[in-house]
């Protein structure tokens, strides 16, 4: 076990029937690299998945009164808020991600650790009148940060939530980029560290094409390139440390049986994953 495992508790969200065979991607491969568990936030009262933590706490009404009028994915900092409170210091990971490495020992734990966009010159809005430029501008889908930050979190964005919520609407990931920019000497870039951490890492750029990265069905360069080798992801050589689908890209994926990826030993890996 990495030492920085007691130190760091893997968090993620299941809600509403249709997620509950996502996370189980998550979790089957999440737990072939981590002694510690993954704890699944969820309204299932049978999900029983190996090397996890299920969390009945947090009912899907409680969110939805949380919510409010946005839509129920901006609960995700009530989540956070209980989490940290129980359990300490957070590495959120979207319930529609895969894990091929340790991520304990990617990241330092005194830190927020962070992925960003990698490239790209156009300023995204996080509302609030805050600005950043794609390169810099961070996914929210996967970030670590010890417990002050978490409790930061959800302050922020009930300090900022009317702002935001009337310009974009990307909740959490414009919470997280304020608290990155409020916190600037405290970030580490895990896309920069690691070039390989993301589903947009530069090797998978190709021709100039910024999108070339994105698992998308019709990205014929990605889903011909994924390898499988001994229950790891490849894309063609490199190995594939978090692959970050997007729900819509992973929920088209799942209902055409992977069909889109070319290689027979990867495609029936990842209809198994799912099953």
């Amino acid at each position: 076990m990495n030492t920085n495992d007691e130190r760091i508790s893997f968090v993620t969200a299941a809600y509403g029937a249709a997620w509950y065979p996502i996370v189980r991607g998550l979790a089957r491969t999440f737990s072939q690299f981590h002694d510690s568990p993954l704890i699944i936030y969820t309204d299932s009262k049978d999900m029983n998945l190996p090397g996890c933590i299920i969390d009945n706490s947090l009912t899907l009404d409680r969110l939805k009164m949380y919510a409010g009028n946005l839509p129920l994915r901006s609960a995700k900092p009530l989540i956070l808020l209980d989490a940290a409170n129980k359990y300490g210091n957070i590495c959120w990971i979207d319930a529609d991600m895969l894990v091929f490495t340790n991520l304990s020992s990617k990241m330092n734990p005194n830190k927020i650790n962070v992925i960003s966009y990698g490239y790209g010159k156009r300023l995204r809005n996080c509302g609030a009148n805050l600005q950043i430029p794609q390169k810099n501008y961070l996914m929210s889908g996967f970030f670590f940060a010890p417990q002050k930050y978490i409790l930061e979190f959800e302050k922020l964005w009930n300090e900022l939530k009317q702002d935001i919520a009337a310009s974009v609407k990307t909740y959490d990931q414009s919470v997280l980029n304020h608290l990155a920019v409020r916190n600037s000497s405290e970030v580490d870039y895990l896309n920069k560290l690691y070039p390989n951490f993301a589903w947009n890492f530069e090797r998978f750029r190709y021709r100039n094409r910024l999108w070339a990265g994105h698992p998308k069905l019709r990205n014929k360069l990605f889903c011909s390139g994924l390898r499988l080798t001994e229950n790891t992801l490849y894309f063609n050589q490199t190995p594939i440390a978090v692959l970050y689908w997007t729900s819509l890209s992973l929920k088209r994926h799942i209902k055409t049986s992977f069909r889109s990826i070319k290689n027979d030993t990867a495609r029936e890996y990842l209809i198994h994953l799912y099953q």
